[in-house]
């Protein structure tokens, strides 16, 4: 009996715990939810972006992701568009066929395929970054949709910015209000994207974070030749946080020996 009531207080301390600081964040993202980052301007000259798309086996979304890369609005000229596919089944049909009906948009866009996958997702960012001529660089997964101003609306951060590496936006959702169980997961995401992230950002007195897109799902990074997931600018950290992150610290000293 003591046990059980020993269990039973234990779990209701880490469950008040849990709540106040649920509480906490709820307030802080209250007090600050109104306050937008300032815009980024145009750049006189937009880079030149590659955007990396790795996919496996995703047939019944390959589709909709190479409309959704046609529809992007940035100078043609200035856009590289990678396919990075490791199918072992009709995905790669599919993705082929997709490819060149929009290569007809004056799109440079391309399937790289392969046959074997060591480093999974990874590995076939890190295969084709040789490829890639992109200052910056774009990840969508698979199932992303970005909106066509995406790019436009997150590249001008990294050039305004010496100091930043890459910017990471949330994720918003097609389906959230399609039945009650995604109605919950869309709740359960939004309270790490929205209102976790917003009260980091605001409220960590040690850190300089770059805002965040409230709108679209990607990542962007200003290319250093790295791995997978944002925007990327060459010579830059990858760390949207500059100070207070070891990963940082590590990044600084692994990039900065003489």
């Amino acid at each position: 009996m003591l046990a059980l009531s020993l269990l039973h207080a234990v779990t209701a301390i880490i469950l008040a715990i849990y709540g106040a600081n649920a509480l906490l964040m709820t307030l802080l993202y209250l007090r600050r939810r109104r306050q937008a980052p300032p815009s980024a301007p145009e750049p006189a000259e937009w880079p030149l972006v590659t955007v990396q798309a790795p996919i496996f086996n995703e047939l019944h979304v390959v589709e909709r992701l190479i409309q959704a890369l046609a529809a992007l609005d940035y100078p043609r000229d200035r856009l590289q568009i990678q396919l990075l596919d490791d199918s072992t089944d009709e995905t790669t049909a599919l993705a082929a066929a997709g490819i060149e009906r929009v290569r007809g948009q004056g799109l440079e866009i391309e399937l790289l395929h392969r046959q074997q996958r060591p480093g999974f997702k990874a590995g076939a960012l890190a295969a084709a970054m040789p490829q890639a001529r992109g200052e910056v660089i774009a990840i969508f997964d698979a199932d992303f949709v970005p909106a066509p101003d995406f790019l436009r609306r997150t590249v001008p951060y990294l050039m305004v910015d010496p100091t930043a590496g890459f910017l990471q936006t949330r994720w918003s959702h097609l389906n959230a209000g399609y039945s009650p169980l995604t109605q919950m997961q869309a709740l359960a995401l939004d309270g790490h994207f929205v209102v976790e992230q917003t009260v980091r950002q605001y409220n960590t007195r040690n850190q300089r974070c770059r805002p965040q897109d409230r709108t679209a799902d990607g990542v962007v990074f200003l290319q250093s030749r790295r791995r997978r997931f944002p925007v990327l600018r060459r010579g830059s950290s990858p760390c949207s946080c500059q100070r207070s992150s070891a990963t940082c610290r590590r990044w600084r000293a692994e990039n900065h020996r003489t």
